[in-house]
């Protein structure tokens, strides 16, 4: 599968974690999906699967925007529940909004469990190791990997360093 669509918008990467701090009492996982590089805009899209909260990036880099949509997206969420919940006794708010197009969600979670191995991303190390191994012979699929790799695992030291509230991160394209 090269993307999923949503209203309009072409997804390619999808993240699913958890967070800790004030107002995630629920178990839910956040799931965000985000854009590829939009040239006529210089912008990624993001979207939170958990409550249809949108947020556009322009930073240059694949890896920056990934960090800037998913720590706004924590960050606006997080504020908007614990607001909520001083306001209400403690309670932590349902979302007034999510995605609920079953499409969509069953394409997300048939991706999730299709994405390939920590192995097979491990493989890919040989070409940071030794990048004359990168030749015309790999595959198409093969090049783009390498290149999902490098900016995930760039994106997953950011989110590491800089936010460590997020806890069990997994990455994966769709």
């Amino acid at each position: 599968m090269c993307c999923m669509a949503y209203k309009g918008v072409n997804y390619h990467y999808a993240f699913e974690f958890k967070v800790t701090g004030i107002g995630c009492a629920d178990n839910d996982p956040f799931r965000i999906v985000i854009s590829k590089f939009k040239e006529s805009t210089r912008s990624y899209s993001g979207l939170c699967l958990n409550n249809e909260l949108k947020i556009i990036s322009q930073k240059e880099f694949p890896f920056e925007a990934f960090f800037d949509i998913v720590d706004k997206i924590v960050h606006y969420t997080l504020t908007d529940r614990k607001a909520f919940a001083e306001a209400n006794n403690g309670q932590i708010p349902s979302p007034l909004m999510c995605v609920s197009d079953e499409d969509f969600i069953n394409g997300f979670n048939r991706c999730k469990k299709s994405k390939e191995s920590a192995d097979y991303y491990n493989d890919l190390k040989v070409f940071f190791e030794n990048p004359e191994r990168i030749s015309e012979d790999i595959s198409e699929n093969t090049r783009l990997a390498f290149w999902d790799y490098l900016n995930i695992m760039i994106f997953i030291y950011l989110i590491k360093s800089k936010a460590p509230y997020v806890k069990d991160i997994e990455a994966f394209t769709i």
